[in-house]
């Protein structure tokens, strides 16, 4: 588990400086985009006379144990950085607005999600049943919060 977790790290450095050398773009898109182009890369590798790259990928990630990097590790750090820097006092004086907002958010954010996900599958002929495709959107849902609130913390510091 934790040669998974160093290639993880590993990848995601590798992703943020291609990132920030040469697409330019803030952080988030930039290593969200580089991680489904790394995957086309495997997929084209293959079908071009090299499997053995993406033999080599799908050997690495059945080792992973997916749900505990993710619910346990990955998505509690993401959510714990964001609110670190959150003033209770200003979320106190709009508890009502925030908390339907975030549970409307949410809950939309993860059926598009879902939605999306389940038709790019079906029209690839990868269909995958519905109700996988929205775990997945409701495991993307709030990390969708984090991004937002690095993303405005860039904007307000203006270094991004």
């Amino acid at each position: 588990m934790l040669n998974a977790v160093a290639g993880l790290l590993v990848t995601a450095a590798v992703f943020a400086y291609l990132n920030t050398r040469f697409l330019r773009l803030p952080m988030t898109i930039g290593i969200a985009g580089l991680a489904p182009g790394c995957s086309l890369f495997l997929v084209a590798a293959s079908h071009l006379g090299a499997p053995a790259l993406r033999t080599a990928a799908i050997a690495w990630s059945r080792h992973l144990a997916f749900s505990q990097l993710t619910l346990q590790g990955m998505l509690s750090l993401l959510l714990f950085a964001g609110a670190l820097d959150l003033n209770a006092n200003v979320l106190r004086r709009y508890t009502l607005q925030v908390a339907f907002l975030s549970v409307i958010s949410t809950v939309l954010s993860a059926c598009l999600v879902g939605a999306g996900m389940y038709w790019v599958l079906k029209i690839g002929r990868t269909p995958l049943p519905v109700a996988w495709c929205m775990a997945f959107g409701a495991l993307i849902a709030p990390t969708d919060a984090v991004a937002v609130i690095g993303a405005q913390r860039r904007q307000l510091l203006g270094t991004g």
